[in-house]
């Protein structure tokens, strides 16, 4: 169906809140029947809730990133402060499940936005939950840093301290 497949494509491109409002115009009105093409009702909400995780994303590990924005599993200053997205991809996510209970890939996701918004595990119902063990590792993994961020920072701190022309003369000064 041709909406469906420009609705992928606007997700792709990162318009997610676009593609989410696409996707909703094929979904049948309480009663009526799907439209002809349409895809299961079980893959729509699939893609709306992957939209909606991704308006989250863009609204907090786009717009406001830490060092600890989009690691697995979420927490910290990973959390999202903006949990709107999240929690319509939570909403989407249950509603999936409760009629195909064992889709991992919806109960991956509805673990990663139930972090997203500092629920997991406590509040992701327990036939759904993937558990805290699936973390697990043989080896002392430590939490990777996000070095680009620090770059970022350190870089806007010796532009404000030093003209342009002068930080890139020190950046390739040679001894």
């Amino acid at each position: 169906m041709l909406r469906t497949e420009a609705a992928k494509e606007m997700l792709a491109t990162g318009a997610a809140r676009q593609a989410l409002e696409e996707v909703r115009k094929v979904l049948p009105a309480p009663g009526q029947a799907p439209q002809l093409g349409a895809p299961p009702a079980a893959e729509t909400l699939a893609f709306m809730a992957l939209c909606a995780y991704r308006i989250g994303v863009q609204e907090n590990c786009v717009s406001h990133p830490t060092t600890e924005t989009c690691l697995l599993p979420v927490r910290g200053k990973g959390v999202h402060g903006r949990q709107s997205g999240a929690r319509e991809a939570i909403g989407y996510l249950t509603t999936l499940l409760e009629s195909k209970p064992d889709d991992l890939r919806a109960r991956w996701l509805l673990m990663v936005a139930s972090m997203a918004v500092g629920e997991y595990p406590g509040k992701v119902p327990r036939r759904y939950r993937i558990p805290e063990s699936a973390f697990a590792s043989e080896y002392d993994i430590k939490p990777f840093d996000n070095a680009a961020l620090r770059a970022e920072s350190e870089s806007s701190v010796t532009r404000a301290g030093r003209s342009p022309k002068t930080s890139m003369a020190m950046a390739f000064s040679i001894s």
